[in-house]
């Protein structure tokens, strides 16, 4: 499982040339990210695209970041 930054997930969502190539790389793996992630992708989304946004966030497992999971990642 490859957990996803804010960046990358526009990225593959946009289907960018770096989006392309991650896919690319990515290959089989399954896709995950953080609530902090949530955020961000969700955070300033115009009127006409939270629907899909929304939908693409519950199709991907979100971990939750506290602090200790913050401490054990590092």
């Amino acid at each position: 499982m490859l957990i996803s930054d804010t960046s990358t997930l526009i990225a593959l969502v946009k289907k960018s040339p770096i989006g392309e190539q991650v896919h690319k790389a990515m290959g089989i793996e399954p896709l995950a990210i953080t609530s902090i992630t949530v955020y961000e992708f969700l955070n300033n989304t115009k009127e006409s695209e939270i629907e899909t946004r929304e939908r693409i966030v519950s199709n991907l497992k979100v971990f939750t970041l506290d602090q200790e999971s913050a401490v054990l990642s590092s």
